[in-house]
């Protein structure tokens, strides 16, 4: 959210365009949906402008052409996905609301093309801790949308979302003759699939990486 640009005109475009364009509600509801966030929108604007420090030359370069598509979304496309609406009060709430909003993004813009692109030297390239703990957030993410991890007893769960494996005088053993009759099973069906183990033991290394 400090070095990308391009991040605030996904979110403000996906929003706005979620709500003009998916029918999962009234036209008048979604609409007021709508005015709420042109109207927060000069100060989401702001919020970039504040928070976007020393950016690499290539992220500003995604971020006005995201914004430049974000604002003709605004521009063009918003006021005919409400040209049903028959209050005009509201309508009027629109179009003053989208007329701050696309205030604020050419603003923005110009900012980013004279003043923010021209010196924007920093590299892209994540540092290694960073990159480093971006990966073990998406890998605890990740295995914490597991069913895996979703079925295991919070004390097993370990830190970082893993869980504890089963401690071995613990573990769950099947009476002798289940068990005995499960191998049967388990043997029977992959002998004619899985070949027969090789008994290494007493076979030169040399040997061994032949056969294998």
């Amino acid at each position: 959210m400090e070095r990308n640009p391009q991040i605030y005109g996904e979110l403000l475009g996906l929003s706005l365009a979620g709500q003009a364009l998916f029918g999962y509600a009234p036209a008048e509801e979604r609409a007021r949906r709508v005015l709420s966030k042109l109207r927060q929108t000069p100060r989401f604007i702001q919020s970039a402008r504040d928070n976007i420090k020393d950016p690499p030359g290539i992220f500003v370069k995604g971020g006005l052409e995201t914004l430049r598509g974000t604002l003709r979304f605004i521009e063009s496309d918003l006021p005919r996905a409400f040209a049903d609406v028959d209050d005009l009060g509201l309508l009027g709430d629109l179009a003053d609301a989208q007329a701050e909003a696309i205030d604020a993004m050419k603003s923005y813009i110009a900012y980013l093309e004279t003043d923010l692109a021209p010196r924007a030297r920093a590299s892209f390239q994540a540092r290694r801790d960073r990159f480093a703990a971006k990966l073990r957030f998406e890998d605890a993410s990740r295995f914490r949308s597991t069913a895996c991890w979703k079925s295991a007893p919070r004390a097993q769960r370990g830190a970082g979302g893993v869980p504890r494996s089963r401690p071995a005088h613990r573990a769950r053993r099947s009476p002798p003759g289940v068990a005995a009759h499960q191998g049967a099973r388990r043997s029977r069906s992959t002998a004619s699939s899985t070949p027969r183990a090789i008994n290494w033991r007493g076979c030169p290394r040399s040997s061994r990486a032949a056969i294998w």
